[in-house]
């Protein structure tokens, strides 16, 4: 076969340009599939991420719907304990008082031989001081705390009342005992007045 000259040199030239090119449009092919297939792989992969987190995290805020909803209804019957120890407390203060009240004035308005008061005469105003400091203890369980000292202290003065007011029933003509226990329904007073003025600051709805 005749070559011409130079012919070599341009058919190998010719050669090399063609397998540079070719094997570049199949690894630029490659390339490009391999793109695709990650692409597909990583919108699967996606949306199985996105369909197993979604179930997660609404069951994570229902539970934590749950909870704070939990905590808003213990507040609330919460409040409605404290509410109805605080009144018991002031209802059965009034009931002591008012049962040691109509005591004297029956005692006062009747003839006695004998001015001593009997266990049985004064079982009611013993029932009234048992309620009394059962109340007391309902808040001590509610609380809060200062609450359950301030019925406390609501107690001791209507059960100091009751000892001053049997006192004057059967001391007689003594001058001292009616002081006593007028100095004794004066703090029983002011403590009611320091439970009812606490009892709505404890009350009242947070700012």
């Amino acid at each position: 076969m005749i070559r011409l000259p130079g012919q070599a040199g341009i058919s190998e030239g010719w050669s090399s340009a063609f397998m540079t090119n070719a094997v570049g449009g199949i690894m630029s092919g490659m390339d490009q599939g391999d793109a695709a297939v990650l692409a597909a792989g990583l919108g699967i992969a996606g949306t199985l991420a996105a369909g197993l987190m979604s179930p997660l995290l609404q069951a994570h805020t229902a539970r934590r719907q749950s909870r704070e909803q939990e905590a808003i209804d213990i507040r609330h019957r919460l409040r409605e304990e404290r509410r109805v120890a605080f009144a018991a407390v002031l209802d059965q203060g009034e009931t002591v008082q008012r049962a040691l009240s109509d005591f004297f004035g029956s005692r006062e308005s009747e003839e006695h031989t004998s001015r001593a008061v009997t266990q049985s005469e004064w079982a009611h105003v013993t029932e009234t001081l048992h309620a009394l400091r059962r109340a007391a203890t309902e808040v001590a369980v509610t609380g809060p705390g200062h609450m359950a000292d301030l019925a406390e202290t609501i107690h001791a003065e209507a059960l100091r009342l009751s000892v001053a007011t049997r006192r004057v029933l059967e001391a007689g003509d003594d001058p001292r005992a009616v002081p006593v226990m007028a100095d004794t329904g004066t703090r029983l007073a002011n403590a009611r007045g320091e439970f009812v003025s606490a009892a709505q600051k404890a009350m009242a709805p947070p700012e």
